[in-house]
């Protein structure tokens, strides 16, 4: 027996799956985010406004006010690098502006600068909400897909088409930004389908009691994707260049797919491995509302008439606006606006991500053990967390765009917030599971393709409230996502629910396969299989053992 087979026989095969899915979360988000840090080395910000003439600052303005502090005692000083632009350069990664002043640490080489893509801030946002262009798309689908044909699958084509497209970015960006924004929407279009098909395994391999922790070990594993990617890119472009993030992410995504083909099983029943204690007790605690015939069509009349179901959808939807604004837009707020080297800016910006990743673990594991005393309900449960993971996140954004210069405060506040956002696992993303886990996917789907659908505004609308990337600008873009974040938390909180629905087995026809007659005849086939495969295991070990 292989070391990676006898290293899957220790553990139990819902932790192994749960560690690959990790494995694999962190891969896609790192082939997503790269071009966050990337983007601060690859484009040149120019103003396309008449009386500037089409320059820039590339001074932070924290740096511009040291300066200012600095002359008099004969410091440093940073002194501003101006570009002169004709119309036709920005946009062109092609061609250089015809005079550059640039000092100190801001200078940029010949090199360098042909290597660069010059584009207006509006540009700028435009390249970074690409991804989402593509990604609201196929959402829907994805969960659907994955509920028919698999997680395996779907996952894996997902992870396959953004490592190639990853390997592919530098090429699009020499060509033009057009060319970019092209392959992070059809990337987009790929990765659209991972999510909702998680929540389709997670549906049939998870018992209820488990399914929080599980999914925010998984879900969450999207910071750790960020905390491995922007300190690796800080690194990689400081000492190779920027082509060379893609290089690598597109690389390391590729073996992670080779891992997820071998040893992925998409239900308890095909696992040749698996104990049979450990599959009875998956399969009798998924076996309300999922054992049995599942919806042979979903029902969208009696989903879209449920508030439960629009609930889940606004929460989403402003949940995802306030990460999507920190995801895509931070490395740049550091930069611009506090001034951080490439280097150090990588490590910092991952922080925020850091607490994020061990809140929604912590409070999920808190959401579970609240429920197992019985101190509060299954209702005020998701209630109080989804309360909790929203606006105690819009108070710091609020508060953060009033503290200056001060980095530390800035961080510190960004780090509580993305701490208690965490709360969203146990609160709103749980209660899918609450309401209609023969659906999850699906109802994971349609959320996502309403929250990247209006999500992908937010690097737009950043780019249209921070021309000149001052203090003041950004206050603007964190009271916008700061407000977002709690009118859909209170949104939520009137008219979620925690019954499981009807339209979970679908329409009037479907409706019948759900019941407990039916549930528990699938539930014993299942369980048959098992025994059949355990049999045959134990069969081909006696064989080989003679």
């Amino acid at each position: 027996m292989s070391l990676a087979k006898k290293g899957t026989a220790m553990m139990p095969a819902r932790v192994v799956l749960a560690m690959m899915t990790s494995l694999g979360v962190v891969m896609i988000y790192m082939v997503r985010i790269n071009l966050s840090m990337g983007i601060i080395a690859m484009v040149q910000t120019v103003s396309t406004s008449d009386e500037a003439a089409h320059h820039t600052r590339t001074v932070p303005y924290c740096l511009q006010r040291r300066q200012t502090d600095d002359n008099t005692n004969d410091n440093i000083s940073f002194s501003t690098a101006t570009e002169t632009f004709s119309n036709r350069n920005i946009g062109n990664s092609t061609e250089l502006p015809d005079a550059v002043e640039y000092s100190h640490e801001y200078n940029l080489t010949m090199k360098e600068l042909e290597d660069k893509m010059f584009l207006t801030s509006g540009q700028r946002g435009a390249v970074l909400a690409a991804f989402f262009y593509g990604y609201f798309l196929t959402g829907l689908l994805g969960g659907r897909l994955a509920e028919l044909y698999g997680t395996k699958l779907v996952l894996g084509g997902s992870v396959f088409l953004g490592s190639i497209l990853t390997l592919l970015t530098p090429i699009a960006a020499r060509t033009h930004y057009g060319a970019l924004i092209a392959l992070r929407a059809v990337m987009g279009l790929g990765q659209g389908v991972s999510y909702p098909s998680m929540h389709a395994m997670i549906a049939r391999w998870v018992p209820p009691l488990e399914k929080p922790r599980f999914t925010a070990f998984v879900f969450l594993s999207s910071c750790l994707g960020i905390i491995v990617t922007m300190p690796m890119c800080g690194l990689i472009i400081d000492s190779l260049g920027w082509p060379y993030i893609f290089y690598v992410s597109g690389v390391l995504s590729l073996l992670w797919l080779g891992i997820w083909a071998r040893f992925m099983y998409e239900t308890p029943a095909d696992h040749p491995r698996i104990s049979q204690e450990e599959r009875d007790y998956i399969l009798e605690g998924i076996k309300e509302g999922t054992a049995g015939k599942k919806p042979s069509r979903v029902p969208w009349k009696q989903m879209l008439g449920s508030l439960s179901f629009w609930a889940i959808i606004v929460c989403h939807v402003g949940n995802m606006f306030g990460w999507t604004l920190l995801a895509t837009q931070l490395p740049t707020f550091m930069s611009s606006v506090l001034g951080f080297s490439i280097k150090s800016n990588g490590a910092l910006s991952s922080l925020p991500f850091l607490a994020r990743y061990l809140g929604g673990n912590g409070l999920s594991w808190l959401g579970d053990w609240i429920l197992t005393k019985g101190w509060l309900s299954l209702l005020a449960t998701r209630r109080v967390f989804t309360l909790v993971g929203l606006c105690i996140p819009a108070l710091m954004l609020a508060v953060v765009g009033y503290v200056g210069c001060n980095s530390t405060a800035a961080l510190a506040l960004l780090c509580v917030g993305t701490f208690f956002n965490g709360a969203q696992v146990p609160g709103y993303i749980s209660n899918m599971q609450d309401i209609a886990p023969n659906l999850a996917g699906t109802l994971l789907g349609a959320s996502t393709t309403a929250a990247h659908m209006l999500s992908m505004l937010s690097p737009m609308v950043v780019g249209v409230l921070t021309p000149d990337q001052s203090p003041e600008q950004w206050q603007s873009a964190f009271w916008v996502a700061a407000a977002v974040y709690v009118s859909t938390a209170v949104f939520f909180c009137f008219c979620c629910s925690a019954e499981l629905q009807q339209w979970n087995f679908g329409d009037s026809k479907d409706a019948e396969a759900g019941s407990a007659e039916e549930e528990s005849k699938v539930l014993l086939k299942e369980k048959e299989k098992g025994q059949v495969t355990t049999e045959e295991d134990e069969n081909n070990a006696n064989k080989s053992s003679t």
